[in-house]
């Protein structure tokens, strides 16, 4: 029985291969291949009639999306997404962008097979991410949710992109510590307002730290965008860029798979807890993306200790303007959110 973060190793290698996955290249023909497998390898039932594959077209270039649902006890009920983006910027592995979370999304689904949740969940790994298709017609989020859904809507969507390595800060290079490498954002809870308390009530595994931060510090840098423009309920998970973004070196080999495995844990628990809860419509105002700024506040401090935070001259955040200041530090130290 191989280990979590073993299997997750051995999913990324899967599809990371030298060649990559850019659209219309044979890398990305490799890459459908590839997920179709994995998807039957599961035994997941296809979104569609048609089956896994959802083939789309942009002017003169051909396009795929892949989804299979999980089937729950009502199905009348809007259901709920996880998904990842799995094409590639550039012919290369892109390890971390995004094999590493279409292994997470993988992983996930196995292990809703053996549960009936209260509402179905659809697995969704979305093509053309990367520029030159990002927040365009033909980005594969956007054209599955156009056009693509059975138009029960969505619960809520979880999201996750470039999960898979530690954090670091440019400044202390590989004397990073602990508590920055741990790091995971997750960006979106202020899309409704039960979110910050299912996010409390989800205790993150041994070795992961997350902190919680509105989406306009680093807006709609991937597949969210579709869902919260269209005001569905979302979380977005990402450890943000590393020196290795977009560039050959993003290999597999490089990944930290003991806190992608970590990250994965908890994208499962907060998805089980997403399922069941509530979310009932509620009415946004100017104001709810300041709604959130206490609870990102108490992320941090959880997150992040005293010390570390005086010795980048910032005092533990408690109001928004603290919450500024260290995505500020975010930002400086670690290659942008993303």
């Amino acid at each position: 029985m191989h280990s979590v973060p073993e299997r997750l190793e051995s999913l990324v290698r899967g599809l990371a291969l030298p060649q990559g996955r850019r659209v219309g290249r044979s890398g990305h023909r490799d890459a459908e291949i590839w997920i179709e497998a994995q998807f039957a390898r599961l035994a997941l039932m296809p979104y569609a009639e048609t089956g896994y594959a959802l083939p789309y077209t942009s002017g003169r270039t051909q396009f795929t999306n892949f989804a299979a649902i999980i089937p729950g006890r009502d199905q009348s009920l809007a259901p709920l997404l996880i998904g990842a983006h799995y094409d590639s910027v550039i012919d290369a592995p892109c390890a971390d962008d995004n094999a590493a979370s279409v292994a997470l999304t993988l992983e996930i689904a196995s292990r809703l097979k053996s549960s009936q949740l209260r509402r179905d969940v659809i697995i969704a790994l979305f093509d053309a991410e990367e520029p030159p298709y990002f927040l365009t017609e033909a980005m594969g989020s956007i054209r599955f949710y156009e056009n693509q859904t059975d138009r029960r809507g969505f619960h809520a969507a979880l999201i996750t992109d470039l999960i898979g390595h530690d954090v670091g800060f440019r400044s202390l290079a590989a004397d990073t510590p602990e508590e920055i490498r741990r790091l995971v954002c997750v960006l979106g809870a202020e899309s409704h307002p039960a979110l910050p308390a299912i996010i409390d009530a989800t205790p993150t595994p041994s070795g992961l730290a997350a902190i919680a931060l509105r989406n306009s510090y680093a807006p709609d840098l991937s597949d969210h965008h579709i869902f919260r423009v269209n005001h569905h309920p979302y979380l977005f998970l990402s450890c943000g860029h590393w020196p290795h973004y977009h560039k050959r070196t993003d290999t597999p080999d490089r990944l930290a798979y003991t806190k992608l495995a970590a990250i994965t844990d908890w994208t499962h628990a907060l998805l089980l807890k997403l399922a069941d809860a509530p979310l009932p419509p509620h009415s946004r105002t100017p104001a709810d993306a300041d709604s959130t700024a206490a609870f990102e506040a108490a992320t941090i401090a959880r997150a992040i200790p005293p010390g570390l935070l005086q010795k980048f001259g910032l005092s533990v955040p408690a109001t928004r303007a603290g919450v500024d200041a260290f995505v500020g530090l975010l930002l400086r130290e670690t290659y942008e959110l993303g």
